[in-house]
């Protein structure tokens, strides 16, 4: 009954469900945050108002911004009940990761090579191979 008021909260419903994807974007590995906050408007204008379909809508679209930690974890549980419906998740590495891993083997085939110059006498360099 009160227009000021309801005007301005669809103004700041609207703009924050504007900016919200920008978030997402920018927070990094805490993008589950603002798509939390995102989920919670669209299932509270489900409970309160009498809309048809959006918030349904709205509330699966927020559901993309989760990280993928949150996937693996609910395909983990999943296999561990039903073994027979999925298998467990398969973690690939990111191309961070692999890059760091090319550098870290780089720098391993370097420290080989001068042990194969000098096979006589090996010193350890204080850092340790992976198994």
């Amino acid at each position: 009954t009160n227009l000021i008021v309801s005007q301005s909260m669809t103004l700041m419903a609207m703009v924050f469900e504007g900016f919200a994807p920008i978030f997402c974007l920018i927070m990094g590995e805490k993008t589950h945050i603002p798509a939390f906050v995102l989920f919670k408007l669209h299932f509270g204008l489900l409970v309160l108002m009498n809309l048809p379909n959006w918030q349904f809508v709205g509330m699966i679209a927020s559901v993309i911004w989760l990280p993928s930690w949150v996937w693996n974890s609910l395909q983990r549980t999943i296999s561990l009940k039903f073994p027979t419906a999925c298998s467990p998740p398969h973690v690939e590495m990111s191309p961070e990761s692999l890059k760091k891993k090319d550098i870290y083997l780089r720098s391993e085939k370097s420290t080989d090579n001068q042990y194969s110059q000098d096979s006589t006498h090996k010193v350890k360099t204080g850092r340790r191979r992976r198994p």
